[in-house]
């Protein structure tokens, strides 16, 4: 996980750039240093969700939910063969790793993954930094379905 504005090692060829952002990262920042070619519709948040943080994160959870975690894996691993097994980076706009930090689906897909699969997608600094979720500011963690709204 990490944002578009991670031009360094987005530009690297290391990962593959796969956008989870409900919209293109152009409207915003313009041209990317990088091509940004594949998007996951599976891990964007989707209109309605959009307002206060409750409806939010378990409206997300929920639609990952729904989707599944077989299928979302299937995606991301097509991505990554058809890249020649590179790994994939899920982008979007917010940055989780500030000193308050934005709170951001990111992090909802994150700890998703981690439940159904028991596998950590630690977030990825502009600065290189790999933080595993538990390092991330207390702010993004989201609101979970079973926590009630």
């Amino acid at each position: 996980m990490s944002r578009f504005l991670n031009y360094d090692l987005l530009s690297s060829g290391v990962v593959v750039p796969v956008r989870i952002s409900m919209f293109p990262p152009q409207r915003l920042l313009g041209e990317l240093p990088y091509d940004l070619k594949y998007s996951v519709r599976a891990l964007q948040p989707e209109r309605h969700m959009v307002g206060e943080r409750p409806r939010f994160s378990t409206g997300m959870w929920t639609k990952l939910d729904t989707i599944g975690v077989e299928k979302i894996a299937n995606q991301l691993a097509a991505i990554s063969r058809a890249e020649g097994g590179k790994r994939v980076a899920l982008l979007c706009h917010e940055d989780v790793t500030q000193a308050r930090g934005h709170r951001c689906h990111r992090v909802v897909v994150s700890l998703w993954w981690l439940e159904q699969t028991g596998q950590e997608i630690p977030e990825l600094t502009n600065e290189g930094e790999v933080l595993p979720l538990h390092r991330l500011h207390r702010q993004t963690a989201p609101i979970l379905p079973r926590e009630g709204l």
